[in-house]
């Protein structure tokens, strides 16, 4: 954000109380979201590259709308990069193998998710949050995150294929 204007455009002076002002950590910490989520790479492109030189423009658009202060960008860098441990169940191995057969090759683009999930579904029982989120822990080790579509091909086909198969990568 590189100006004020739109902060400034949102206040209404007519509730606002005579109170004396309370400073609020809660209130602060989400108007600093709000902001990180709307500055563009250009502006915080330094200061990220201080965390990691490896963060850049492309984590950046995946992941931005996902943190809450500029050091979470280095959780969706392990991500992307790793290593990292997924979070697998054991009774999940069959299908995590099934899904690592029907991994397409590379290159991806941000079309992979969609065409990998959609023929899983169409060769298994899951759908839906059943097939993502299983997924999503196998992959990210979370349950939420920024979008799988922009994920993947930063993760890669062979950091995904070690991590369905429960491996670090």
């Amino acid at each position: 954000m590189s100006s004020l204007d739109p902060l400034i455009a949102g206040i209404d002076f007519g509730r606002v109380g005579r109170a004396a002002a309370r400073f609020s950590e809660h209130e602060l910490q989400a108007l600093n979201v709000r902001i990180l989520h709307a500055l563009p790479w250009q502006a915080v492109e330094s200061r990220a590259r201080a965390i990691d030189p490896r963060i850049d423009d492309t984590l950046w658009q995946v992941a931005h709308r996902n943190i809450e202060r500029l050091e979470d960008l280095r959780q969706w860098l392990t991500v992307a990069h790793g290593p990292l441990e997924p979070s697998i169940d054991p009774a999940e191995r069959d299908f995590l193998t099934q899904a690592a057969h029907a991994l397409p090759e590379e290159p991806w683009n941000h079309t992979i998710w969609s065409s990998w999930t959609k023929a899983l579904a169409g060769t298994s029982d899951r759908k839906g949050r059943a097939l993502f989120l299983l997924l999503r822990r196998a992959l990210t080790a979370a349950d939420h995150g920024p979008e799988m579509a922009g994920m993947l091909p930063l993760i890669g086909r062979v950091r995904v294929l070690a991590r369905l198969q429960g491996s670090a990568a």
